[in-house]
């Protein structure tokens, strides 16, 4: 209901007044034209959806990820790590007044121009602006999902009198990759003005100020903004879209040469050598490497296609890749048989290997996250528990296959199977001085060249390149 309110405005003329108009949002029993979700696969609002009510229009925007904006039963969602706003509109019109609450407490705080909302109770947050401003801009620190149940606008005469000039582009983040077509997106507007383009960092990318297209020139991250002049009926206006230009990596080895942070397009395949949970480790034939967060469900031996996006991170002393995008689905299957060894360094870390001939003093843990040693030839190793459903086997003697991992710079092994000791495997008869050589896949090969294997020689494994 629209309310009409008698109030001072500091923005109309010395000593007179001016009504002040009240619109009322109530999320949790009307739509305003929105579908209101009941399952969690129903879809986000799209980004720049107007909402209506009252002679006030609200703009629901995001920045990042593929969430937003939701209306639920509870009210109108703002999801966090989304980078959510909410442009707030009265055509001609000053807001001077904004009174929001959430169907829960101390889950979002929201701001206007970089000021904070006060509140009492951390659920019913108000800002107020005595000169009034127009189309302010609301942006919300989200700590979980925060439901909008109601939302009251004051907003009195004064402003310019001219229209919005509704400039947006589709989404306000997207990924180029370099040496592959980038089609700029199309800027839409209200506007008759002519917009200008710019990029914030060239040395990414370029803009055509004219048309808007995108010249990609390095890896790195620069946002493309359209700016449009006032005119006699529309306000000055300007949109934006962050631009995130990768690089293509050819090997495991390549992609971590960028450092760490870096993120790109993971453009060869990977060969898994295990996965549990969010545990992923793989190798390209060359490297192996562990790849740490959600992935499809993988077996030994699938190959991972190329063509999904990554971040390199240096976790302490152990690099990982963390996927930004999600891989495709295996459609093929190699063997991988893990290389038998009877010592481990640092060379091994995020292998997964067999180390031959373990003595446990005593009966190994079951418990997750449970830390323990184990002897080889006289040599101590620190295991831990670390992958679910690994089952304890009693104090003896065993080859155990492991990922090889690193803590506060000393190797550390994390066990996924046991089996009891054979003494007719090739790494304990192998003569002294004599060496034998596998490749990455673990596979014996007896005339090693041109590339890079496992060496065991006296006792020691170690990674050797020959050419």
């Amino acid at each position: 209901m629209k309310k009409l309110l008698l109030s001072i405005a500091t923005v109309a003329l010395a000593g007179s007044f001016a009504m002040a108009d009240t619109a009322e949002f109530d999320f949790a029993n009307n739509t305003y034209g929105l579908t209101r979700a009941t399952d969690k696969n129903d879809p986000y609002i799209e980004s720049g959806t107007p909402v209506t009510n009252d002679g006030v229009t609200l703009t629901l925007q995001k920045t990042d990820g593929k969430n937003g904006w939701r209306l639920w039963e509870d009210g109108l969602r703002v999801y966090k790590a989304s980078g959510s706003t909410m442009t707030i509109d009265a055509t001609g019109s000053l807001i001077t007044d904004v009174e929001m609450t959430f169907a829960k407490a101390n889950v979002a705080t929201p701001s206007i121009s970089g000021t904070a909302f006060s509140t009492e109770d951390n659920k019913t947050y108000t800002w107020s602006n005595a000169t009034g401003i127009e189309a302010p801009t609301v942006t919300f620190d989200v700590s979980a999902t925060a439901p909008i149940v109601t939302l009251s606008i004051t907003y009195v005469s004064g402003g310019s009198g001219l229209a919005p000039a509704g400039l947006s582009f589709p989404e306000k983040s997207y990924t180029a990759v370099i040496g592959q077509a980038f089609t700029a997106p199309e800027l839409s507007k209200t506007t008759d003005a002519v917009a200008v383009y710019t990029s914030s960092n060239p040395e990414v990318a370029t803009v055509d100020a004219a048309t808007g297209a995108v010249t990609l020139v390095a890896a790195g991250e620069t946002t493309i903004k359209a700016i449009t002049p006032e005119t006699t009926t529309y306000r000055a206006g300007e949109a934006s879209y962050k631009l995130s230009v990768l690089d293509l990596y050819t090997s495991i080895e390549d992609f971590y040469s960028a450092g760490d942070g870096n993120m790109g397009v993971i453009d060869f395949p990977l060969t898994v050598a295990f996965q549990s949970g969010i545990n992923t480790y793989a190798t390209d034939g060359n490297d192996f490497t562990l790849i740490y967060g959600t992935m499809p469900a993988y077996e030994v031996g699938d190959v991972i296609p190329a063509g999904w996006y990554a971040q390199f991170k240096q976790y302490y002393n152990v690099p990982e890749i963390i996927p930004v995008s999600e891989p495709a689905e295996s459609q093929e299957t190699v063997e991988f048989k893990p290389a038998e060894v009877t010592s481990i360094d640092a060379t091994l870390l995020n292998h997964i290997v067999i180390l031959v001939g373990v003595e446990f003093a005593k009966d190994t843990p079951a418990d997750v996250k449970t830390n323990f040693t184990g002897t080889v030839d006289g040599t101590e190793y620190a295991f831990r528990t670390n992958f679910d459903g690994v089952a304890a086997v009693a104090a003896g003697k065993y080859n155990v296959r492991v990922a090889v991992t690193d803590f506060k710079g000393a190797i550390q092994l994390y066990p996924i199977d046991y089996k009891l000791y054979d003494v007719g495997v090739d790494e304990i008869t192998v003569a002294e001085g004599e060496a034998q050589y596998y490749n990455m896949q673990g596979v014996r090969v007896a005339n090693p060249e041109n590339g890079m294997f496992i060496r065991v020689q006296n006792g020691k494994a170690q990674k050797v390149v020959i050419k």
